[in-house]
């Protein structure tokens, strides 16, 4: 039903909102990977300065199709939004995956 409605809005207009709400589902349930990334990378290209909350989704992606280096980059981005709004739970997080990724 989720895909369906996916697909609809996908076949539609869809806005920067809509690619990242897609991408974040596809990657969650382990649907397709890489149409999650597809997603993704349009829903970043259509924002003028993604949120840390957006470059955190981004970084899991970029892990999950074996990109650590873009991973890594996006989770050190995530992380210095994360300081500047000092989002204890954000922080925490980046620096997990960081040190799961090797980066720490």
């Amino acid at each position: 039903m989720v895909s369906a409605t996916i697909d609809a809005v996908m076949a539609a207009s869809p806005k920067a909102g809509d690619y990242y709400n897609a991408a974040i589902y596809y990657s969650q349930q382990d649907k397709d990977i890489k149409k999650a990334n597809e997603w993704m990378e349009k829903a970043m290209s259509m924002l003028e300065k993604p949120g840390f909350w957006q470059l955190r989704q981004q970084s899991l992606i970029y892990a999950k199709i074996g990109e650590t280096d873009k991973a890594i980059a996006t989770a050190k981005k995530s992380l210095e939004g994360a300081k500047a709004a000092k989002n204890e739970a954000y922080i925490k997080m980046n620096t997990e995956s960081l040190k799961e990724w090797g980066a720490m």
